[in-house]
């Protein structure tokens, strides 16, 4: 049988709590449902806004383009809305997009 000690386990949640704390989406930062701001590497932006009472969708506005709302969709991890023609797929405070299979947008940084 392996014994902790309290000390050690107190010191193992809170390194634990902080590692789920950092893989947060901005989704989880807004939880008022406020845009989220992605700047691409091209100087392009993406503005997000994740639903306030629900992570089932999102609001997206891509560059020149009209806003989309896109149903969540499955993902193995990060945060992934697709209507088929247009995903979005955030991670880490990192996004892309792709439309029609091909990807337009990626390496794009939460402001």
């Amino acid at each position: 049988m392996i014994y902790i000690s309290a000390e050690r386990t107190s010191i193992l949640l809170a390194v634990l709590g902080l590692a789920l704390v950092s893989c947060r989406s901005p989704q989880a930062t807004n939880p008022d449902g406020s845009p989220v701001t992605f700047t691409c590497p091209t100087g392009e932006t993406i503005t997000a806004v994740f639903a306030a009472d629900s992570a089932d969708a999102v609001t997206v506005t891509l560059p020149e383009q009209a806003e989309i709302i896109l149903p969540r969709v499955e993902s193995a991890s990060g945060a992934k809305y697709s209507d088929g023609t247009t995903t979005f797929w955030e991670k880490g405070g990192e996004a892309m997009v792709e439309v029609n299979g091909e990807i337009t947008l990626q390496n794009c940084t939460a402001e």
